[in-house]
């Protein structure tokens, strides 16, 4: 069974008709189990087979994966999904996004709200959108889930995991710097809006 048939399926089995109704009145329990399900299914389907990869790849964030930041509405997702789609058809052979199902697996049970629930849904709507390209091998899903041994993740993965933290709490320490010495953040009451904050600044400082 490929993946698109099995993933099919378990969508299939688990949600029946309405995957927004299913998601929304289920269990954590559940809700774990059908991320399980998913997460594992991919991970199977799309784990490195040891061959060289002569392809020119691509590993998208989890923006332009259909995430839910900078945005979490639903045109703002497609938007970055077509995003995505015009660089892989222009730049790379293959794209990787990240695994929405992944997430909410390692989080554990315990853990399920109302935003995993959300991504759960927009994981398959993603899914559905993505389908085609996914079937023609253009789109494919990353895996972030890695099992390291102990001496491994002491010699590997924490050294590398300390310096990323590094790295970004100096890059947001910059980001602060710059917003505070260019940008003004001001409290205002807007008529029939409510209270609300107030950014002014450079224009290419606040796009980006």
């Amino acid at each position: 069974m490929d993946f698109i048939e099995e993933f099919n399926e378990i969508i299939s089995l688990w949600l029946g008709g309405d995957s927004l109704e299913a998601i929304s009145n289920a269990s954590a329990d559940d809700i774990f189990e059908l991320a399980e399900k998913m997460a594992l299914s991919i991970r199977y389907h799309f784990h490195p087979d040891g061959t060289p990869n002569r392809n020119f790849s691509f590993i998208a964030n989890s923006s332009l994966s259909g995430g839910r930041h900078p945005c979490s509405y639903s045109e703002c997702r497609i938007k970055k999904l077509d995003e995505l789609v015009s660089f892989s058809s222009l730049y790379a052979d293959e794209v990787y996004i990240q695994n929405p199902f992944e997430e909410v697996l390692i989080a554990g049970p315990e853990s399920v709200n109302e935003i995993s629930r959300q991504e759960l849904i927009y994981g398959i709507y993603n899914y559905i959108y993505l389908k085609p390209l996914i079937e023609k091998g253009i789109i494919k899903y990353a895996q972030n889930m890695v099992a390291l041994c102990q001496k491994h993740s002491d010699t590997l993965a924490n050294p590398i995991s300390a310096e990323i933290i590094r790295k970004e709490n100096q890059l947001y320490s910059l980001l602060e710097d710059q917003l505070a010495e260019r940008c003004t953040i001001s409290f205002d009451i807007g008529k029939g809006a409510g209270p609300f904050l107030k950014f002014e600044g450079p224009k290419e400082t606040l796009n980006n």
